[in-house]
C-alpha cells in the first residue's frame, strides 16, 4: 500500500495518506500486523445505515487464517489519516483501542488460493456496536423528549452500551414510548420516524454513524449546518476536465495541489417524477382515524406551499428564504384547482397518494398525538416527514471520486462547481456555472478507499433544491381536447354492427 507511515508532513501528491498499521488482534489477545498483506481497505458509511462496514482484500503470505487463527470474533485496529491531520483527532479516522473504537471482523469470504503458499480472501468487518445490537434486545417504556430516549437506549450498559460519541439534534416533542422488544438500532429508528426538531420544521430523523460519530438528526439540520472542514470555507469541488489542464492533482498558480477538483463526475439520477407522486412527495392525503371516539380529519399537503418552511441544501442557514428554489411549479395541464385560480402543477394532485394514520394507539391523553404535539397537525407532519424523507431518495444524485479526504463524513455539505454545457460557454469553463445542477450537495454515502494507487473518497450526494428558480410559466401549452369516444370493436365508425366474418379455429374444424 502506497502512502507514508510515519511521516505527517504535507501531501506529495493527491491519494497521499498516513496508515502506521493495521493490526488483527484475535479474542485471546494475539496480535498480528497485516498491512504489507492489505491489498484495498474500504470503509462504508451512510445516513440511511445505522452502523459502518468496512472490507479488507488480504493476499495472506503468513496463512494468518490457521495461525491467529481467524474465527469471527477478532478486532481490527488502525489509524488512518490525509496527511497535515493526523494531530486533530476530530480529522483522523481512528479505530485503535486508544479511542475504543476499534472495528470487529464478522466474515470472511472470497477465499482462493493463488499459489503454493499464498491465498487471498476478503474479510469483512462492522464497528462494536452492530456487534452489540445484534445481541440484545430493548423491551422498556421511556417517556419525555425523544432525544433524550434515544440517548438512553444508546448509552444503556446492557444494551447498546455505545462508546463512541453521539451527536444529537435536541427534539422538542415529548412522548411515553414502548418499546416491543426490538433491537437497539430499530428502538431508536422508531424514534427517529417520530421525532420533530427544536429549531426545524419537518419531522423525520435519521440516526446513523460515520467514521467520528453517531448522529440523530434530521435531513433539515444537514442541509442547514455548515459541515466540520479543516478550514473556515465551505469545501468546493470543481469539475475541471483533464483536456483543459485542469484535472485533479494539477497544481495551481501557487504550486499547491488542488485536491477538490474532479475530472469526472455522473449524475445517477436527476429527477423521478413517477415515483416522487406515486409516494406523496409532491402531494398526499393524509387520513387521521381516532378509533376511541370514531372522529377523522383529513389533511391535504401540497408541496410547493410548504416549502418555504424548511431548510433546503442550495443556501445554508436559510429557512424562508427565496434563496432556496423548489422543483418547477409550472402547470402541467389544463385542469384548475379547486379555487379556479390557476391550471395544476404537480403538488394540486393531493389524492395520488392516501395514507390512514390511526392515532389510538400513540394517545395517551386527548391532548397528544402521535408525534406529541396537537393531534389536529399531526396528518400535516406526517405527509411532511414522508416528503421529506422521499426528498433524500429520489431527486439530484450526484456520484464523485476524489483524492482522499479522513475527514469527510456522510451528512457534511459541499459545494459543487459544473461548468455550463450550453454551446458558446465552453471557453469559459470554471466561469459560467450550470446554475441548476452547481450548488451545494448533501453526502449520503461515502466509501473511504485505500488502495496500492493510493487514497480516495467515492462519494454520493444529492440536493433537494436550486439557487436560482425554473423561471415557471403560468400556463400550461395545451388546447382543449374533444372527449375520447368509447368504440365497440364489433361496431363501425357509423355505430353500425360490423359484417364480421366468423373464422373457426382449426382445432374446432
Amino acid at each position: 500500500m502506497r502512502g507514508n507511515p510515519h511521516d505527517d508532513g504535507d501531501i506529495q501528491q493527491p491519494g497521499d495518506y498516513i496508515l502506521p498499521d493495521i493490526v488483527l488482534v484475535s479474542h485471546d489477545g494475539n496480535a498480528i500486523a497485516i498491512r504489507d498483506m492489505v491489498i484495498e481497505l474500504n470503509i462504508y458509511e451512510s445516513i440511511y445505515k445505522n452502523a459502518v462496514t468496512g472490507t479488507l482484500v488480504i493476499f495472506d503470505t503468513q496463512n494468518i487464517i490457521q495461525s491467529l487463527p481467524l474465527q469471527g470474533t477478532e478486532r481490527l485496529m488502525f489509524k488512518l489519516s490525509t496527511p497535515g491531520t493526523s494531530g486533530n483527532p476530530n480529522l483522523t479516522i481512528d479505530a485503535t483501542e486508544t479511542t475504543g473504537n476499534p472495528f470487529h471482523i464478522y466474515k470472511l469470504s472470497d477465499r482462493k488460493e493463488l499459489k503454493e503458499g499464498v491465498e487471498s480472501y476478503v474479510l469483512h468487518f462492522c464497528s462494536r456496536e452492530m456487534f452489540r445490537n445484534m445481541r440484545h434486545k430493548v423491551s422498556k417504556a421511556y417517556n419525555g423528549e425523544l432525544s433524550t430516549s434515544a440517548v438512553q437506549i444508546y448509552t444503556d450498559e446492557s444494551k447498546l452500551d455505545g462508546k463512541k460519541q453521539l451527536k444529537i439534534e435536541p427534539t422538542r416533542n415529548q412522548d411515553k414510548i414502548v418499546i416491543p422488544n426490538i433491537r437497539p438500532f430499530d428502538a431508536i429508528n422508531m424514534l427517529a420516524t417520530k421525532a420533530l426538531s427544536k429549531n426545524g420544521k419537518s419531522a423525520g430523523y435519521l440516526f446513523y454513524e460515520t467514521t467520528k460519530s453517531f448522529y440523530f438528526r434530521s435531513v433539515e439540520n444537514m442541509m442547514a449546518t455548515q459541515s466540520l472542514f479543516p478550514r473556515d470555507e465551505e469545501i468546493e469541488i470543481n469539475y475541471s476536465p483533464k483536456n483543459v489542464g485542469l484535472g485533479t492533482g494539477k497544481k495551481n498558480a501557487s504550486g499547491e495541489y488542488n485536491l477538490y477538483n474532479v475530472d469526472n463526475y455522473s449524475f445517477h439520477q436527476h429527477f423521478n417524477t413517477a415515483i416522487n407522486t406515486v409516494t406523496g412527495t409532491y402531494g398526499s392525503n393524509i387520513i387521521t382515524h381516532n378509533i376511541y371516539d370514531k372522529s377523522y380529519n383529513i389533511t391535504n399537503y401540497n408541496f410547493h406551499d410548504s416549502f418555504h418552511e424548511e431548510y433546503h441544501a442550495a443556501k445554508v442557514g436559510q429557512r424562508g428564504s427565496q434563496s432556496n428554489y423548489p422543483v418547477s411549479r409550472t402547470p402541467i395541464s389544463l385542469e384548475l384547482t379547486d379555487d379556479g385560480s390557476r391550471q395544476k402543477a404537480i403538488s394540486d394532485y393531493p389524492e395520488s397518494y392516501t395514507v390512514l394514520l390511526p392515532t389510538t394507539r400513540y394517545l395517551h391523553n386527548e391532548n397528544t398525538g402521535i408525534f406529541g404535539t396537537d393531534p389536529e397537525s399531526e396528518g400535516y407532519t406526517e405527509a411532511r416527514r414522508i416528503s421529506r424523507t422521499n426528498q433524500t431518495n429520489n431527486t439530484n444524485v450526484l456520484n464523485i471520486e476524489l483524492p482522499g479526504h479522513s475527514y469527510l463524513e456522510a451528512g457534511d455539505v459541499i459545494k459543487f462547481n459544473l461548468p455550463s454545457q450550453e454551446p458558446g460557454k465552453g471557453q469559459h469553463r470554471g466561469t459560467i456555472l450550470d446554475e441548476h445542477h452547481s450548488g451545494r450537495y448533501l453526502i449520503t454515502k461515502l466509501r473511504h478507499q485505500v488502495a496500492k494507487e493510493g487514497y480516495a473518497i467515492i462519494i454520493e450526494c444529492i440536493k433537494d433544491s436550486v439557487a436560482n428558480a425554473y423561471g415557471d410559466k403560468n400556463t400550461y401549452p395545451g388546447t382543449e381536447q374533444k372527449p375520447t369516444r368509447v368504440v365497440d370493436l364489433y361496431e363501425d365508425e357509423q355505430g353500425r354492427v360490423a359484417n364480421q366474418k366468423t373464422i373457426k379455429p382449426p382445432f374446432l374444424s
